[in-house]
């Protein structure tokens, strides 16, 4: 069972009015969500928001099905890649400071690197143009980080092993590697580890007091646990799903993937974000940019910023990030005007991208 809410927002906006309709009781919207829930598809928290106002709320599924604990819209859930929004997000407040430059090579600030990494420039990490690739894809994942990544340089034993597949810059590789890698930079450069230094740089500015960087073996009483069928991005004709397991395996989240939080405190990173809380409003427009297009290609819809994903709907332009991994899903997407967040969280095998595509569609293409 889940439970959902509305609330009534000071927002005299047609985006309201359109949220109310479809997501109200008796909301097309609404009944999809129920139904995908009753079919056992979604379990998590949906959220959306206007401003700083969180409008709609539904809770769906189980958090603990050991325990019987229902989610419930505090849940706290692993948001996977959308971690990388939030390194993004630190780096981006360090350039503002004049600590690091968009244009720097990462070597210039990590000279222990090797020298194939000299021409990949900060900007080329933060789009996903350096060539580098995946740890997941490293022998050393198998043999070590797969129960005890618990570091950043832990992780980045696998980044140096690394060499970029192509000359930065001249072509798009969503890469692991690389958000791992400006987790480094921010350590150099502050001087202090990584979760220390995105907790200083975006949660407290944001007001995230419930998001942070765990093990996933440290479950906290208001954390859903990660159910996974097996099948985590593999195709159906090659895995049969079994039921579905807990998942944990040790590690911490990485500046990559892998932080825990809620919709509330999504929903306060948007509105901090948008106005000018976090970052200043010219770098947020650098950050949103269309740095790459065309992904995949032919798909003239979908871009990437600087650690954001970046969507084009009903003639608006969204960003945001979207995270998958066994067992959790995670999609925010934010508009800048009306200041729209929707939030998708969820403890079963990647669903968020249909639930996020409900909703979008529901809100931003109805006639």
């Amino acid at each position: 069972m889940g439970a959902a809410a509305l609330k009534q927002s000071s927002r005299d906006t047609g985006l309201r009015d359109r949220i109310r309709r479809q997501l109200g009781d008796g909301g097309t919207a609404a009944m999809q969500l129920r139904k995908l829930a009753d079919e056992g598809r979604l379990s998590g928290v949906v959220a959306v928001a206007l401003d700083d106002e969180m409008l709609f709320g539904g809770a769906y599924g189980m958090a603990d099905r050991v325990k019987n604990v229902h989610n419930k819209l505090d849940t706290r859930f692993n948001v996977a890649s959308v971690s990388k929004m939030l390194t993004a997000t630190a780096v981006a407040r360090l350039a503002e400071q004049k600590r690091i430059s968009f244009e720097d090579s990462v070597t210039q600030h990590l000279t222990d690197l090797p020298a194939e990494f000299a021409p990949i420039l900060v900007h080329h990490v933060l789009s996903h143009r350096s060539g580098l690739g995946d740890y997941f894809n490293s022998p050393l994942w198998s043999a070590k980080l797969r129960r005890g990544g618990t570091t950043v340089s832990s992780y980045m034993e696998a980044v140096r092993q690394d060499r970029p597949a192509f000359t930065p810059g001249s072509a798009y590789a969503y890469s692991n590697n690389g958000f791992v890698l400006l987790g480094a930079l921010i350590e150099k450069v502050t001087g202090t580890d990584y979760f220390t230094a995105v907790e200083d740089l975006v949660y407290k500015p944001a007001g995230m007091h419930h998001t942070e960087h765990r093990l996933d073996t440290e479950v906290r009483p208001n954390d859903a646990v990660s159910y996974t069928t097996g099948c985590f991005r593999r195709p159906p004709s090659v895995c049969t799903p079994g039921p579905a397991e807990a998942f944990s395996i040790g590690i911490r989240g990485t500046p990559a993937a892998g932080a825990y939080s809620t919709a509330g405190d999504l929903i306060k990173f948007a509105h901090s974000f948008r106005s000018g809380k976090v970052v200043g409003r010219p770098m947020l427009q650098t950050m949103k940019s269309w740095h790459v297009d065309n992904l995949p290609p032919g798909a003239p819809t979908q871009g990437y910023g600087y650690g954001l994903g970046l969507l084009r709907v009903g003639g608006h332009e969204l960003f945001g990030h979207n995270g998958g991994t066994p067992g959790a899903g995670a999609q925010i997407d934010m508009l800048d005007d009306p200041g729209l967040t929707i939030v998708v969280l969820t403890n079963i095998d990647a669903v968020q991208r249909e639930v996020s595509g409900l909703v979008r569609n529901a809100l931003l293409t109805e006639v």
